[in-house]
């Protein structure tokens, strides 16, 4: 896989899947939507309207 990739207009590393694991480990009972609301809000992801973009995430 070539890094970065661009995934809706975010650019991601290979160190953000790394903390994606890292979240994973620590709370392994945590689904998807919880998983993707606390990457948008450690990464600060939102939409122009300041919402957070955990859709996308």
């Amino acid at each position: 896989m070539d890094w970065p990739l661009k995934v809706q207009g975010r650019m991601l590393h290979k160190s953000d899947v790394e903390e994606i694991q890292t979240l994973l480990r620590k709370h392994p009972g945590w689904g998807g939507s919880r998983l993707s609301v606390a990457m948008c809000e450690q990464w600060n992801w939102r939409r122009p309207d300041g919402q957070i973009k955990d859709i996308a995430c």
